[in-house]
Order: C-alpha cells, then sequence, then structure tokens
C-alpha cells in the first residue's frame, strides 16, 4: 500500500512540477500569438487543464488515504506527529499544499475556468506565491529544517520528462475528441 501511494505521490507531483514550468511559456506562447492576430489552438489549454483536474483529484486521494492510514494505525506517535504538523509553526507546509494543489484545482469544475489560459496562470502563479510566502513564514521563524524542499535535479528531470509523456498522452487524446479543434 505505501509503495502505491509513493508512486501516486510522484506522479501527482509530477505533473505539479510539469505544470509549473509549461503554464507560464503556454502563455507566454499565448501573448506571442495574440500579438500577430493569430490563436493559440484550444486543445493544448484544454489538456494542461484536464491534467491539472486529474492531478489534484490523485493529490485528495493520496492524502485523504495517507490520513486514513495514519489515524486508523495502533501507531500513536504517527498520529500525533500528523496534528503537530498541522497545528504547529509549520502549518503553512500543510495547508499551503493543500489550497494550491486540492482545492484551486476544484474551480476547474466551472466551465469558464476551464477555457481561461488567464485563469491558468493565475493559479499556477498562487502556486510560487504561496511557495514564497511559506519560505518566508519558515525564515521568519527559524524553523524551517523540518520540511525544507530539497532541490535534486535529477529527480526534478524525471518529473518533468513524466509530465511531459503524460502531457503529450492527455493531448493526443484531447485531439481525438469530436470538437477539440473548435474554438471554445
Amino acid at each position: 500500500m505505501t509503495d502505491i501511494l509513493g508512486a501516486l505521490v510522484f506522479f501527482a507531483d509530477s505533473m505539479f512540477v510539469g505544470l509549473r514550468y509549461f503554464v507560464p511559456l503556454l502563455l507566454l506562447v499565448y501573448l506571442i500569438l495574440s500579438g500577430r492576430r493569430k490563436d493559440l489552438p484550444p486543445v493544448y489549454l484544454a489538456a494542461a487543464v484536464r491534467l491539472l483536474q486529474v492531478s489534484g483529484f490523485l493529490f485528495i486521494l493520496t492524502i485523504a488515504a495517507n490520513t486514513f492510514r495514519a489515524w486508523s494505525s495502533e501507531n500513536e506517535a504517527e498520529r500525533e506527529l500528523m496534528i503537530s504538523i498541522a497545528t504547529g509553526p509549520n502549518w503553512h507546509q500543510v495547508f499551503f499544499p493543500l489550497i494550491s494543489y486540492a482545492l484551486l484545482p476544484l474551480l476547474f469544475l466551472w466551465k469558464s475556468a476551464r477555457h481561461s489560459i488567464w485563469f491558468l496562470a493565475f493559479v499556477v502563479a498562487c502556486w510560487y506565491g504561496l511557495e514564497m510566502l511559506s519560505t518566508f513564514l519558515s525564515n521568519l521563524h527559524n524553523q524551517g529544517a523540518f520540511m525544507k524542499p530539497k532541490t535534486d535535479v535529477q529527480e526534478l528531470l524525471s518529473k518533468c520528462l513524466l509530465f511531459a509523456g503524460v502531457y503529450i498522452l492527455f493531448l493526443l487524446v484531447q485531439r481525438k475528441k469530436p470538437g477539440a479543434h473548435r474554438a471554445s
């Protein structure tokens, strides 16, 4: 069970990492094309939004499974660790990812949000902003050592490659849908 949850977390995290870098590039291409009076094909945006929704669902699923596993286990230390992280000085390292990766993707359930590159860019900007705020709060209290993010170039590259492969797959599936080439 732990291996499956670990794989789901890695997959969802790969999609969020990829979207974090891809959406600003997509917005840049959109701005360049709009300056030339051309349009970005809606299929690119639709595939990115669908991938964000699936990743958000996987994130919620893994959080729920991990919480249930910890809460129903007989290991009281594991339960206490979860409570202390969520209510202690590092509370933002629990709640900001929940906002970023669970709640914000739910906004794409509305059709108008799904078809707006600006809304997608806003969501990614919120990811960056909440991460910077979390880093600031950690540094403010000098307690960022517990859950400090590390940068592993090999892991980042593997996540970006996984994202690229899955995005291309979503793009191919989205293109095969009837009406996928129409402007929304």
